[in-house]
Formats: C-alpha cells, structure tokens, sequence
C-alpha cells in the first residue's frame, strides 16, 4: 500500500456525505442531458467504504447495453498516464 500524503484530512460528517450522494441522480443525469455522454458510472467512497456505486445510460449510442456499477469503460491512452502515476506514487 502506498503511503497517506500528508496534511490535514477534510472534515466531512455522514450527514454531508449522504446529503451529497442524495443529489448526485439528478447531478449526473443533468450533466448528461447537458454533455450528450451517452453513459457513465459514479462510486463515491467514503471512511473507505463504498457508500455509492451506479451506472447511468447505454454504452454505446443507438444500443440497449446498459451502464452498471461495474463496466469497464475503454479509456485509450489516458491509461498509460494513470497508470504511470500510480506506479511513481
């Protein structure tokens, strides 16, 4: 496991992140409509555990394949960056 960074740790209360994860439907739905992205998938994370995971829309234009919590999305070369990152963390 890779070190904590340093520094002081954000304060959030269970009541802010359920507030929060309470809005994000009608958030990710919006910026869809806005963006014309056809599909994505939202985890929020939270004291380590998992305390939102869904997917929203299709894969693919035109296509009835349904985004979940666990498709795995094709991200080209933005995983060569991603990955180096993590590795030099």
């Amino acid at each position: 496991l890779l070190p904590k960074p340093p520094g002081p740790k954000p304060v959030f209360t269970q009541q802010m992140v359920d507030g929060a994860v309470g809005q994000l439907d009608s958030i990710v739905q919006s910026a869809m409509s806005q963006t014309g992205v056809p599909g994505v998938a939202v985890a929020v994370v939270y004291q380590d555990k998992v305390v939102y995971s869904k997917g929203f829309g299709v894969r693919e234009v035109g296509k009835p394949d349904a985004i979940d919590p666990d498709t795995v999305f094709q991200v080209a070369s933005v995983s060569k960056p991603v990955a180096s990152t993590i590795v030099a963390g």
